[in-house]
């Protein structure tokens, strides 16, 4: 694997997470939102640099400055809102990595996809669990 590569992450009906540049404060925490919508594979709004800069990866936006995030620990099921698992995703502003922006891909699905998923681990508190999971791929 290069360095950096770009990829696009697919969700729901093999839609394609997709930034708007514009809607910096919609998201979750006031961050960015992800839209599950993008069709475009070469848009780069559907697009992410994919480096690996320790044990886990972190995707960059091509169209904002931000890095690819979730947080099921914060936006799962949560009873005072109707229940919605692609707000569980977000694009963190800037390039200051947590454990909610620091993405594991693996490889070995019988489908071949190689699968993206956020774990939380200690340092989430005594939530220990994944995001929901993502599909990516390298898209050059």
């Amino acid at each position: 694997m290069s360095d950096v590569q770009t990829v696009v992450c697919e969700g729901p009906n093999g839609r394609l997470a997709r930034i708007n540049k514009d809607e910096l404060g919609k998201g979750p925490f006031g961050w960015y939102p992800i839209h599950w919508d993008g069709t475009d594979e070469h848009d780069p709004s559907c697009q992410f640099e994919r480096t690996k800069p320790d044990a886990k990866f972190m995707l960059k936006s091509k169209v904002a400055d931000g890095i690819f995030g979730a947080d099921a620990t914060a936006h799962a099921a949560d009873p005072a809102h109707p229940f919605d698992i692609s707000s569980q995703f977000y694009l963190k502003p800037g390039e200051d990595r947590g454990w909610g922006e620091s993405v594991s891909i693996y490889e070995g699905n019988l489908n071949g996809a190689l699968m993206g998923v956020v774990e939380y681990t200690q340092d989430a508190g005594d939530f220990v669990g994944f995001s929901a999971a993502f599909a990516v791929r390298v898209v050059e």
